[in-house]
């Protein structure tokens, strides 16, 4: 067994020099906090939230957006429990991640491929990487139509030159934001504010549309509460829609490395968990849940959604009573367009990171050349224009797929104890992390072969006779996956045998 040390701050190349000195004032400001009780150490962990927040910019984006919007028109308050509970479960395996990121002493890339198999660290990171590229399309897609929509209430007419002149503005103001990152601690903590001040239009424009509805809080309580089940297939097909959109594969490659740019370490662990739930967690329960009733009040019962599925715009005309024709155009505009801004500067943030991992991390240059890939979103509006608003959750439901590679990956590593030594759960606490990390991996296991099952090959039923081609193959990817992956974890690497 290897033998157990302390654990000493992990190089990150790809941003500036970490202030240690700024670091040693952070943990004793944080030590000093845990002394004077509970009160003292939440308000410590507040002021010093972050990564969290980037979380939760990341996951408010189109794919939300789209999967509320759809949950309160197909049925109402009653599914108000999905998001919540979906966002739960990533959380679950967010903390893992956040707990092995700050207890090890090599960077998880590297940890995962030498501690798992080299396949799972290079299908987490190109999973992750082709994620955070092919989600951008949507999310410039949608920013676009409500800027043309916005436009067009003022009395600008649609245009190619509005279209493309809009887009370029987007992709030029994501990219100063994105591109900073990392040259000081200062600048991320410029670029964590930003992501907050975001997150923040988000909810207050949703808040104020809430305000001006006629709400029936006891179907809100009991859409949150009521648990209620799906019964149809577009109801079964939408909850698991809103799980795929609640967290990305690519959100477990930005928490580890936004944790290590910070110079976060173990003695932060608490701080981590607590920014997930804050910053994470109540953001998105509050936009998802207010968009969710907005539409139930509006657009359930107007929709056929076989037929013609809702948008943006469809939910701002019906707001137009309230607030008059311009206004209700922005206001529910300027939500969906910080959801969409928002995550598009942190897809562009996790594909630098991957990039310089996958090259080494040796050299920030790498982080600024992935950080460019997904600028190639920028061609969304032209590509997948007539999809617009809900090309984001066919997209989300692709990345779905592609989850139980680094869920897997990561319970494998959550007990091995030639990685964490000491700080490896023991006991009930191990046994309790192994339940609650299985059951996440078969939820998402679950979503992506209903997805493909009713999704693609469009099955009648769950007997084998309604299998096509991508089920079956889904079928023996996944089974191959898991057997290996069971195998792995019962065999440590040699070095922590001997």
């Amino acid at each position: 067994m290897v033998e157990d040390t302390n654990v000493d701050p992990v190089e990150l190349p790809l941003v500036g020099n970490i202030d240690e000195e700024a670091l040693m004032e952070e943990k004793a400001f944080l030590a000093e906090a845990d002394r004077r009780g509970l009160a003292a150490r939440l308000a410590a962990y507040t002021k010093l939230s972050g990564p969290g927040w980037l979380q939760g910019a990341m996951t408010l984006g189109g794919g939300s957006a789209a999967s509320s919007l759809l949950l309160g028109t197909l049925a109402g308050y009653k599914f108000l429990w999905v998001q919540p509970l979906a966002l739960i479960t990533g959380i679950i395996m967010l903390m893992a991640i956040s707990h092995l990121t700050l207890s090890i002493k090599t960077r998880p890339f590297e940890a995962m491929s030498k501690y798992t198999h080299p396949v799972f660290a290079w299908g987490w990171a190109l999973a992750s990487l082709l994620a955070s590229i092919v989600w951008c399309f949507p999310q410039f897609s949608l920013a676009e139509s409500v800027v043309r929509d916005i436009a067009g209430q003022m009395g600008y007419p649609a245009s190619q030159g509005l279209t493309w002149g809009s887009s370029f503005i987007i992709l030029a103001f994501t990219l100063f934001i994105t591109l900073n990152y990392g040259k000081s601690l200062g600048w991320i903590k410029k670029y964590e504010l930003a992501l907050k001040l975001m997150v923040a239009m988000i909810i207050i424009s949703f808040f104020i549309v809430i305000i001006k509805v006629d709400v029936d809080w006891g179907k809100v309580a009991g859409g949150l509460f009521g648990f209620a089940m799906p019964q149809t297939a577009n109801e079964i097909g939408v909850v698991i829609s809103a799980f795929a959109t609640a967290v990305g594969i690519n959100m477990t490659f930005l928490l580890p490395y936004s944790l290590l740019a910070k110079g976060w370490e173990k003695e932060h662990r608490g701080l981590a968990k607590f920014d997930l739930w804050t910053g994470l967690l109540i953001p998105f329960v509050f936009a998802t849940s207010l968009v969710v009733i907005v539409s139930a009040v509006m657009l359930h019962g107007n929709f056929d959604i076989a037929t013609k599925k809702p948008n943006a715009v469809d939910l701002a005309v019906t707001l137009e009573p309230l607030f008059g024709p311009v206004a209700s155009h922005f206001i529910f505009g300027l939500g969906i367009l910080g959801m969409t801004i928002s995550t598009i500067t942190l897809l562009m943030l996790v594909s630098g990171f991957i990039v310089s991992e996958i090259s080494g991390g040796e050299s920030r240059r790498y982080f600024l050349v992935g950080a460019m890939l997904p600028a190639v979103g920028v061609l969304g509006p032209g590509i997948w224009s007539k999809y617009g608003f809900w090309m984001a959750v066919p997209t989300s439901n692709i990345c779905f797929f592609l989850m139980p590679i680094a869920y897997m990956a990561f319970l494998i590593m959550m007990n091995r104890k030639g990685l964490l030594g000491s700080e490896m759960p023991t006991g009930g606490r191990r046994i309790l992390w192994n339940i609650a990390m299985l059951m996440v991996l078969v939820i998402v296991t679950f979503g992506g072969f209903y997805k493909v099952l009713f999704g693609l090959d469009e099955g009648a039923g769950w007997g084998v006779g309604n299998w096509g081609l991508w089920s079956w193959l889904y079928v023996v990817v996944m089974a191959v996956f898991f057997i290996w992956g069971f195998l792995v974890w019962a065999k440590p690497p040699r070095e922590e045998t001997a």
